[in-house]
This record gives C-alpha cells, sequence and structure tokens, in this order.
C-alpha cells in the first residue's frame, strides 16, 4: 500500500518537472538559437572630418561604428588630439584621410595601436592643385608677377613687418571635396575601401554610392545656375579652403592668409589697393583662423566679414549655402 503511494507521488512530481520542462522548451530554444546566431558586431572607422562622416553615413547606413576626429570648427593644421580622442580609435579597421596637415602628426600613433589599420586616402584619382595665395592668383589674373617684399627690398627681408613665406611656394591644397563634381571620386574612394571590408555588402554600398552621385550630380546644376550672372566672380578669404569650389564654378578666390601665416604689410597693402580696384566688398572668414587681418581689411574696404564652413558635417546643405551666400553677396561687387 504505502509502496503504491510513493510510486503515485512519484509519478506525479516526474509528470510536474515534465510539464515545466515542456512549458520553458520554447524560451530555452530561443535563447540558445539567438546565442548561436548573434548579430555581427559593427566594426570600428575613423573619418578625419565631418563631411566624410555624412559620406560614410550615406554609403554604409548602419554598418560600421563612425568616428570623426577634426570638428567641424578645428583648425587643421595646429589641432591635436588629446589620449581620450586616440582611445576612442582603439580598435579601427580603417582611417579615412584627406590630406590635412594634423592627419600627418596622428597616422604613426594610429597604426600603433591598431596594427591592422588600413589608411585609405580619399584623394585617390583626383587631379589636386596647389594653395592659392594672393601673389600667385592676382600675378594670373593680371599677366604680370605680383613682386614680394623681399624680391623689392632683398636686404629688408628680415623686417618683421613684412615677413611672410614665400607665397609662390607650391603646396598641395587638400579641400578637394568642396567640389561637389570632385566629391563623386571621393565617395567612390571611400565606397571601394568598404567594400574590400565587407565583400558581402558590396551591392548595398554600390546602390547608395550611386544614389549619392547622383546627388551629388543636382547639387552642382544647382550651383552653376544659382551662380550664373555674377557681374563681379572674383571673391576675397582669409583661409583659401574654397579653390576647387572655385575652380568648378569659374570663380576667382583671392586670399589673404599666405600659406598659414599672416601676411606682411606689403602684400596687406596690395591686397587692399587690389580689392578696391576690383571693388570687393566682402570678405569669408572661417571658424580656428585669425580674424584680425581680414576685419582690419573689411574696416578699410567698408566690407563685410562673412564666416563659411568648409568642414560642416551636412554637406549639401553646407554647400547649397555656401553657393547662396556668394551668389546674394558678389552680385553687390559692381
Amino acid at each position: 500500500m504505502r509502496i503504491t503511494e510513493r510510486k503515485k507521488r512519484s509519478s506525479g512530481v516526474l509528470a510536474h518537472l515534465f510539464l515545466k520542462l515542456i512549458t520553458c522548451l520554447p524560451v530555452i530554444l530561443y535563447l540558445f538559437i539567438s546565442s548561436c546566431s548573434s548579430p555581427r558586431q559593427p566594426q570600428l572607422i575613423i573619418a578625419s572630418i565631418p563631411p566624410q562622416e555624412y559620406f560614410l553615413e550615406r554609403i554604409a547606413g548602419r554598418e560600421f561604428n563612425i568616428h570623426t576626429l577634426l570638428p567641424a570648427e578645428a583648425n587643421p593644421k595646429t589641432y591635436r588630439l588629446t589620449a581620450a580622442d586616440y582611445e576612442k580609435c582603439r580598435g579601427a579597421a580603417i582611417f579615412f584621410r584627406t590630406g590635412l596637415p594634423y592627419e600627418t602628426r596622428i597616422i604613426t600613433s594610429l597604426q600603433e595601436m591598431n596594427p591592422g589599420l588600413k589608411i585609405v586616402n580619399c584623394q585617390q584619382g583626383i587631379d589636386t592643385r596647389f594653395t592659392d595665395t594672393f601673389h600667385r592668383v592676382v600675378s594670373s589674373y593680371l599677366g604680370r608677377r605680383i613682386l614680394t617684399y623681399s624680391e623689392i627690398n632683398p636686404a629688408g627681408s628680415n623686417n618683421k613687418f613684412y615677413r611672410e613665406p614665400d607665397p609662390y611656394t607650391q603646396v598641395f591644397d587638400p579641400y578637394t571635396w568642396l567640389s561637389p563634381a570632385l566629391a563623386k571620386t571621393y565617395v567612390e574612394n571611400i565606397c571601394q575601401a568598404l567594400q574590400e571590408l565587407i565583400p558581402a555588402r558590396t551591392p548595398y554600398f554600390s546602390n547608395n554610392l550611386q544614389t549619392l552621385q547622383q546627388e551629388l550630380d543636382s547639387l552642382g546644376i544647382y550651383i552653376q545656375n544659382r551662380l550664373n550672372n555674377l557681374p563681379n566672380r572674383k571673391f576675397l578669404i582669409y583661409h583659401p579652403a574654397w579653390g576647387y569650389f572655385a575652380d568648378e564654378f569659374k570663380l576667382l578666390q583671392i586670399p589673404i592668409e599666405i600659406l598659414g601665416k599672416s601676411p606682411g604689410l606689403k602684400t596687406i597693402n596690395d591686397i587692399i589697393h587690389f580689392s578696391q580696384q576690383e571693388k570687393l566688398k566682402v570678405i569669408f572668414i572661417q571658424d580656428g583662423f585669425s580674424r584680425n587681418e581680414a576685419e582690419a581689411i573689411a574696416e578699410i574696404l567698408r566690407a563685410k566679414v562673412i564666416t563659411l564652413q568648409p568642414f560642416a558635417r551636412d554637406y549639401p546643405g553646407n554647400i547649397i549655402n555656401t553657393a547662396d551666400i556668394m551668389a546674394e553677396e558678389l552680385q553687390d561687387q559692381k
């Protein structure tokens, strides 16, 4: 009798455990399957400038974690990464460079902390130009050489008020992305690097690239129409970042800065004299660079001082805004 009762109790316990197991089985199976097919963690890639971040997101969507180094308001010649900035780059697969001065200082450190890091030159295949200086641009425009203070007065070349770099030195201009036409090659280089990193996503990246390049074509058409009938196509600028943009849309960029340095007094006087002759009434400046010379010259010329943003993340919005500003301001230079 007692044995029968024990058997009944044992059977009841086993039945209860079996029912619990059946109830929990779907949850156990789900957890097992989930652990076996967990999604791939996005790889880290490094953008040098905010416009690259925009291009990367347009091509790759959410396939990667993107870390951008240079803030939009920074000066790329003087910018320095902190230890925290470097730490955020740990584990990166690609660094997209664009030829700015600060990149040369950091590449070795990035490679040491990321031995497999691939360096992608976004300028590959682009016909680059030399950085504009007042002397080079105006000499070409006038058809005669603008003499430097040192050429006129060699004995006085050490005078601190006239000292400046040789404006005829040929220095690479890295701001290629500011031309929508050249940006098409720029983003093609980005896309190719992503395809090599994740070949399985090649069709997805290629479709996004095609859409982006079509939008760049439309952007170029808009700007061409916006700037088509300007009476005066020359503009003063402190730091000459918009040379490729000017080349594409047949404008003439007249710089104040000389290869990253302030101009000497003779050059400032030459700039003022030329600007008065050509009726230039606006000076474009950029965050991160000195305003002093621009504002002093603007006061003499009674010109406006307006900020442009070559490193803004919203690439199409920024380029359109720049074209609209130029169309409005250069229209008054009559």
